[in-house]
């Protein structure tokens, strides 16, 4: 029996990471989309320039407020593997995400059970050993 609610929470905690995974991917796609049509149409639209920094710093904030919710909801759904050692973590602060260099959902960042730094992709779930 607590096999079986293992595995009903493991397919719990499977669907609400793809569902936010998938809102990062809705939010991150959104304010870039926003952000370039804001940047074109200062670009080529006839207009006063006050009108035309408006929609840049509009843009930029658009953008940068919807990246940084979607790097949020990274940092906290699913897990990282760090590839060396196999740890399935969270990391503890956002810096942490911001700042590693990323290849889609895989990010170069020291994992705090070995401690060496290695490409770590995102699980959705953390395997209960």
């Amino acid at each position: 029996m607590e096999n079986k609610q293992i595995n009903e929470l493991e397919k719990l905690e499977l669907e609400k990471n793809k569902l936010l995974l998938s809102a990062e991917n809705v939010i991150g796609f959104t304010s870039t989309i926003t952000f370039l049509s804001s940047v074109l149409g200062a670009a080529f639209v006839e207009c006063s320039d006050l009108v035309k920094a408006v929609f840049i710093v509009s843009g930029t904030t658009i953008f940068v407020t919807g990246i940084s919710f979607a790097l949020k909801i990274e940092q906290k759904a699913g897990y990282y593997k760090c590839s060396k050692c196999e740890h399935t973590y969270v990391p503890e602060k956002y810096s942490k995400v911001f700042f590693a260099p990323h290849m889609g959902k895989t990010r170069y960042m020291g994992c705090p059970e070995c401690g060496e730094k290695s490409w770590q992709k995102k699980v959705l779930i953390k395997k209960q050993k």
